[in-house]
C-alpha cells in the first residue's frame, strides 16, 4: 500500500495599503483630504477586525523636514485615518510610510509641499567670518519667504543690505541693492575692509520687516606693511637693548595678529676672518593690537651699523642702524690673544687655537674683533697667559679655558677646553693670574695655589690641579699673585713680595740665581722695602712701592728692568729710572709698562714690533711715553700691550698677526695704540 504526504502552505501576513494618498499641499497646511491606510488580507480583502495601531512617517524626505499632526491611529473597520498631517518645509517628492507590528508596511505616492504666502525676509545664506577685503564665501543670500522660511520663488522685490553691528563707520562694499530672482537676492561681491567682531547685516524691502543676520567677524588681511615704530637704540654688547616695537598692518590699515620675527639685517661682521654678531632673546612675538614688543634682545659682537630685520608673513622691514659697544673694566694681554671684562660679560680676541677665546667648540681659528666668552659667567677678574685664559666669578669660583698641555687649566686633565671650565678643588678664589704655561690664584683665605708647568708650582713635575704653595695661607698670607714663565711672585698682606720657581735670570729677586721650590723674599724686604703690587713676566718681575716707585729684577738684556742701563740681569730689585710716580705696573715678554698717578702710560725694554707703543721699534732701558696722549686707568703687557681709559675704551699696540689688538684687522703690527673695536 502506498500514499503521499503534503505540507500546508503558510498564509501571507496582512498588509497595509494607502487608500487615500497624500496630495500636494502648502507648507504648514494639513494634507487634505486626510491620509487613510487600510489593513487588507494578502488577497486584498479588507481586514475589518484589525485593531492594532498604525504609525505613519516621512519616507522620502528631500529637505530633512519634520511632520506634525496625528502620526499614530487605530483602524476602524480596518481603516486608519491620519488627520492634520502637515510639513513646514517646502520640497518636491516627499513620500509617507505606514507600518504596524506583524503587518507588511506600505509607501505612499510622492507629493510636493509648496511655500506659503510671502510674509518676511530671511537670510538663506548667513554672512560667514571673512578677512578684510575678501568677498563673503559663500555669497550672502536673502530670500522673500513664508512664515516657515521657505523661499517664495514667485515673490519679487528690490532687497537692500547694510551693516548694523561692528565699528561706527565701517563700509559695506559691493552691490548692496539687488532684485530677487526666484525669490532670492544673491549678494556676490560684498566685502568689508575694517577688521572687527560683532558685525551684523540688515536686509530690507517693503512691505516686509527688516531682518538682521547672525553676528560675524572680519579678521585682518594678510600682513602688508611692517614698520619699526620704536627703533633699536645703541646698546652695550650682550646687554638687553631697550624695547623694540614693530607694528604690522594689513593693506587696509588693520592691526595684524600674525607673529613677527626679528633677525639681524645688516651684520657688519658677516665676512671672513671674524665670527658674525649673534642676536639672542625672544626673536618671535605675537603682536598685541598689531604691535609686537621685543624686550629681551641682545647682540654679542661690537660694531657700528647693525640693523634689525622684522618679518611677518610675506613682508619685512629694516630698522635704522645702531651701534653695539663695549665698555671695558679690565683687560689682560697674552702672547697672541687678549681678554677683557665688560658689563655684558667677558670678551676675548686674537688666536683661538685650542679654544683660548672661550667662544665654543672650534668654530674659528682667530678673531680680530672681541667675541663673547660662552657660558654667561659673571666674572670679577680675568687673566690671560700664553695659551690659556682664566677668570674668577663674583662668587669666587675660578674658571679657565684654552690650551691645557701642561695642566694650566687646573681641571685635573691635559685636555684643552674651548669653553670656561671650573678649576678643580672647590677653592674660593679672590684673584687669579695666568702665566706662560702655569696659573696661580689667591684664595679668600689668603693662600696661593698654583697648577700647570713645573717650577711655578714649586714642583718639578706637571701639576694638573691646584696645589698649595709652601707656607701660603699659614706663615705667609698673600693679597695677590702674578704668574710668569715657570715662576711666580706674590704680595703678602704685610706688603712683602715673595717669589718661587725658575731663577736663571734672578727673577726671584732674592740675590741668587738658584731655582726655589718654595717662596723666597725679594731682597730688601729685610731692610723695610715694601710693595703694593707685583707683576711677573717671562724672565723678570716688577713691583710698586707705597711711594709710587717701581723696582724691577731679573733679566735685563733689553733694558726691561728700566734702570737706564741694560745688562744681563739683576737678581735684586733695581729702581726704575726717571722718578715717575706710578700707580700700576705690568711685565710682559722682555718689557714692562706702567701707568703714572696722572694716568700717563710708559713702557721700557724690548721694543720688537712696537711693544713699547711709542711709535718706534727701538729698545729703551728707561721709561718712554706711549704714543697718543691717552690717559689709562690700567695697563697690561704680554707680547703686546693694552690699556683702558677712564671711559672704558680699550687701546692695544704691537704684534697683531692673529688680530690680538682687536681692531678688526690682522695688520702685522701697530707701533702705537689703536682702539679696540667697541
Amino acid at each position: 500500500m502506498s500514499g503521499a504526504c503534503s505540507n500546508p502552505t503558510e498564509a501571507p501576513p496582512p498588509r497595509l495599503v494607502f487608500i487615500t494618498q497624500p496630495t500636494a499641499t502648502i507648507a504648514g497646511t494639513p494634507i487634505s483630504p486626510a491620509v487613510q491606510v487600510m489593513v487588507q488580507t494578502a488577497s486584498g480583502t479588507p481586514l475589518t477586525s484589525a485593531a492594532d495601531p498604525i504609525s505613519i512617517a516621512l519616507g522620502t524626505n528631500p529637505t530633512s523636514a519634520t511632520m506634525r499632526g496625528t502620526t499614530t491611529a487605530s483602524p476602524i473597520n480596518g481603516v486608519a485615518t491620519f488627520a492634520g498631517l502637515a510639513i513646514e518645509t517646502a520640497g518636491v517628492g516627499y513620500t509617507l510610510t505606514a507600518s504596524a507590528p506583524s503587518l507588511t508596511g506600505a509607501s505612499s505616492a510622492a507629493f510636493d509641499v509648496s511655500a506659503g504666502a510671502p510674509s518676511q525676509l530671511w537670510f538663506r545664506t548667513q554672512p560667514a567670518n571673512i578677512r578684510a577685503g575678501s568677498l563673503f564665501t559663500p555669497p550672502v543670500e536673502v530670500a522673500i519667504a513664508d512664515v516657515f522660511h521657505n523661499t517664495v520663488a514667485s515673490a519679487s522685490g528690490l532687497i537692500t543690505v547694510a551693516l548694523a553691528g561692528g565699528p561706527t563707520n565701517p563700509a559695506l562694499l559691493g552691490t548692496r541693492t539687488l532684485a530677487t530672482e526666484g525669490g532670492v537676492a544673491r549678494f556676490g561681491d560684498l566685502s568689508i575692509q575694517t577688521a572687527a567682531t560683532g558685525y551684523t547685516i540688515v536686509a530690507s524691502t517693503a512691505p516686509y520687516p527688516a531682518v538682521s543676520s547672525a553676528p560675524f567677524s572680519v579678521a585682518a588681511a594678510a600682513p602688508a606693511r611692517i614698520t619699526f615704530t620704536v627703533q633699536p637704540a645703541d646698546v652695550q654688547g650682550n646687554i638687553v637693548m631697550p624695547r623694540v616695537e614693530v607694528t604690522v598692518r594689513d593693506a587696509f590699515g588693520n592691526a595684524q595678529p600674525d607673529t613677527v620675527t626679528v633677525a639681524i639685517g645688516v651684520n657688519p661682521w658677516s665676512g671672513p676672518g671674524t665670527r658674525p654678531g649673534k642676536l639672542s632673546g625672544t626673536l618671535t612675538r605675537a603682536p598685541a593690537n598689531g604691535v609686537a614688543s621685543f624686550t629681551d634682545l641682545k647682540i654679542d659682537k661690537p660694531a657700528s651699523g647693525y640693523t634689525l630685520r622684522a618679518t611677518a608673513g610675506p613682508v619685512s622691514s629694516e630698522s635704522t642702524p645702531f651701534h653695539v659697544g663695549l665698555t671695558f673694566s679690565a683687560i689682560s694681554a697674552g702672547v697672541v690673544h687678549t681678554c677683557g671684562l665688560t658689563s655684558g660679560g667677558a670678551y676675548c680676541w686674537g688666536d683661538n687655537y685650542n679654544g683660548r677665546l672661550g667662544a665654543g667648540t672650534g668654530i674659528f681659528a682667530a678673531d680680530s674683533v672681541p667675541t663673547l666668552v660662552s657660558g654667561g659667567l659673571i666674572l670679577s677678574a680675568i687673566t690671560v697667559g700664553a695659551n690659556q685664559s682664566c677668570g674668577v666669578t663674583t662668587d669666587h669660583v675660578a674658571y679657565c679655558w684654552g690650551a691645557n698641555d701642561n695642566g694650566e687649566l687646573g681641571t685635573n686633565t691635559t685636555t684643552p677646553s674651548p669653553t670656561p671650565t671650573p678649576v678643580r678643588g672647590n677653592l674660593s678664589f679672590m684673584s687669579i693670574s695666568a702665566g706662560w704655561s702655569d696659573t696661580c690664584g689667591v684664595t679668600t683665605q689668603n693662600a696661593v695655589y698654583c697648577w700647570g708647568a713645573r717650577m711655578a708650582t714649586g714642583d718639578t713635575t706637571r701639576i694638573t690641579a691646584p696645589v698649595l704653595v709652601a707656607g701660603a695661607g699659614t706663615t705667609l698670607r698673600f693679597a695677590s699673585v702674578s704668574a710668569g714663565e715657570q715662576f711666580a711672585c706674590g704680595l703678602t698682606v704685610d706688603e712683602v713680595v715673595y717669589c718661587w720657581g725658575r731663577n736663571d735670570f734672578g727673577q726671584l729677586g732674592n740675590g741668587a740665581t738658584l731655582d726655589s721650590a718654595g717662596p723666597v723674599a725679594v731682597a730688601g724686604s729685610e731692610s723695610g722695602l715694601r710693595f703694593t703690587g707685583v707683576s711677573a713676566g717671562t724672565d723678570a718681575a716688577c713691583a710698586l712701592t707705597p711711594a709710587a716707585a717701581v723696582y724691577c729684577w731679573g733679566a735685563n738684556y733689553d733694558g726691561q728692568l728700566g734702570n737706564g742701563a741694560p745688562s744681563s740681569y739683576s737678581s735684586t730689585p733695581v729702581l726704575v729710572t726717571g722718578g715717575l710716580p706710578f700707580a700700576a705696573v705690568s711685565v710682559g715678554a722682555g718689557a714692562a709698562c706702567g701707568v703714572t698717578t696722572d694716568h700717563t702710560p710708559y713702557c721700557w725694554g724690548f721694543n720688537w714690533s712696537g711693544r713699547l707703543g711709542n711709535g718706534t721699534e727701538t729698545n729703551s732701558a728707561a721709561p718712554v711715553a706711549v704714543s697718543g696722549g691717552l690717559a689709562f686707568m690700567s695697563i697690561t703687557l704680554g707680547f703686546h700691550g693694552c690699556g683702558i681709559t677712564s671711559t672704558g675704551a680699550a687701546y692695544c699696540w704691537s704684534s697683531n698677526d692673529y688680530g690680538q689688538l682687536g681692531d678688526g684687522t690682522r695688520v702685522l703690527m701697530r707701533l702705537a695704540p689703536v682702539p679696540v673695536i667697541q
